[in-house]
C-alpha cells in the first residue's frame, strides 16, 4: 500500500510535534491503515470490495464514479440529481478514518466536560467580573 497524495497529509502532521505524539499518530495510522481497512475491506464491511480500497474519489453503490457535477446545481445539493445518481459511497479508508475522527472529537469534548468543566465554569464566571485577565496586563507591556 503506497502514500497517495490524498493520505499524506494524515502523516505530514506528526512533523513538528514531539516525538511522543508521531508515535502516536504513527501507532494510530498503522493501526487504521494496517489492520482495520483490510479487515473491513476482505470481510466485505458496507461492499466494501466494489470500490478501492485507499482512494478519495467518490462512488455510486455499483462501484462507478459518482456524477458530482449532475448533483450539485450553483452550489446546491439538487434533489433530483441526487435521486437520479443514487447514494454517495466513499473508500473504506476514508470511511474508517472519518468515523474515527469524529469519534475522536467527541471523546475530547466529552473529557473535557466530565473533567474540566468546573475549572472553566469557573473561569468564566471570573471573566465576567475581572475587567482585565493578567494575559492582557502582562502584553500591555509591549507596544503595537
Amino acid at each position: 500500500m503506497s502514500l497517495l497524495p490524498s493520505v499524506v497529509p494524515t502523516v505530514s502532521v506528526s512533523a513538528p510535534s514531539p516525538w511522543w505524539a508521531q508515535v502516536n499518530i504513527a501507532l494510530g495510522f498503522f493501526l487504521i491503515a494496517w489492520v482495520m481497512v483490510p479487515i473491513a475491506y476482505y470481510t466485505n464491511l458496507w461492499e466494501a470490495q466494489r470500490f478501492p480500497i485507499l482512494t478519495a474519489d467518490l462512488f455510486r453503490t455499483n462501484g462507478d464514479d459518482y456524477p458530482v457535477l449532475s448533483v450539485l446545481d450553483k452550489g446546491t445539493i439538487s434533489e433530483e440529481g441526487y435521486a437520479k445518481a443514487g447514494e454517495l459511497r466513499i473508500s473504506t479508508f476514508f470511511a474508517l478514518t472519518y468515523g474515527i475522527g469524529f469519534a475522536g472529537l467527541s471523546s475530547m469534548i466529552t473529557h473535557t466536560w466530565l473533567y474540566h468543566r468546573h475549572k472553566l465554569v469557573a473561569q468564566w464566571k471570573q471573566s465576567r467580573t475581572q475587567s482585565e485577565d493578567i494575559h492582557h496586563k502582562l502584553m500591555q507591556a509591549y507596544p503595537e
